[in-house]
């Protein structure tokens, strides 16, 4: 079909289409429309893949985050166990010198009241010694 060049002839031309003409344009908009669909399709599916693609950027910022913050956790918690074992460490070594202060101590009392035994008895003798019997 010839291009129509103004307006006006245009106007006259449509008005004047029989009704099979009218199935022909309407046949030939169909094909344009389906080209305009095929377009505008390209166009959504460019879209598209810039929106999965996005998405995508995102979940693997959003995976590299959560991989940064459970490192973080698992050093944080590394760190608190070493300090905890410090502790308990430091903690042992002041229970086994307290352990070993308190037999100190025993053996002493225990000696000391070997000692008074053995004074207790001498002293006895003595007094043995000193009264007429």
């Amino acid at each position: 079909m010839n291009e129509i060049r103004s307006a006006r002839i245009a106007a006259k031309f449509l008005r004047s289409m029989r009704p099979a003409m009218r199935y022909r344009r309407c046949a030939r908009c169909r094909v344009l429309a389906r080209d305009l669909d095929e377009r505008s399709g390209g166009s959504t599916r460019g879209r598209e893949q810039a929106l999965e693609l996005e998405r995508s950027r995102s979940a693997s910022a959003l995976q590299e985050a959560e991989s940064q913050r459970d490192a973080q956790l698992v050093e944080q918690k590394n760190t608190a166990d070493q300090k905890l074992a410090q502790e308990a460490a430091k903690r042992d070594a002041e229970l086994a010198e307290l352990r070993a202060k308190l037999e100190g101590a025993a053996a002493e009392r225990e000696s000391a009241s070997q000692r008074a035994a053995v004074e207790a008895r001498a002293n006895a003798q003595k007094r043995e010694c000193r009264t007429p019997a």
